[in-house]
């Protein structure tokens, strides 16, 4: 049986965004200061990956063969979230994002929900 070698190195990166959030709070109990608070926002961002192209080689019979792969360019993401205090101590969460690279060679979907307890 023939071993084969991988070689790959340290990915260097560097990222960049550009972006805003705009969100609404509101108030369950009609006081904005004392009561239980919503909040909903959106948030559009532009990334770019001024970097990101890491080499992975393997070993084969005439040398080591480079596989490159091209993890910089420009991308969009979307970002959408809610969240809404249950008491003065605990607070739900959930948010939703999409990004897509504006060469249109990938995209990404990301979700999370969870709660926040303070003490």
């Amino acid at each position: 049986m023939n071993e084969a070698l991988v070689r790959f190195g340290n990915v260097e990166s560097l990222i960049g965004r550009l972006g805003a959030r705009f969100g609404r709070t509101l108030s369950l109990d009609g006081d904005v200061r004392g009561g239980r608070l919503i909040t909903a926002w959106i948030r559009p961002n532009v990334w770019q990956e001024f970097l990101g192209n890491p080499i992975t080689q393997f070993s084969s019979e005439t040398g080591f063969i480079p596989f490159r792969a091209d993890l910089g360019g420009t991308w969009g993401e979307i970002n959408v979230g809610v969240s809404g205090q249950v008491n003065l101590n605990t607070t739900l969460f959930a948010n939703a994002s999409y990004q897509e690279r504006f060469d249109g060679k990938g995209y990404a979907y990301n979700g999370k929900a969870g709660a926040r307890v303070n003490w």
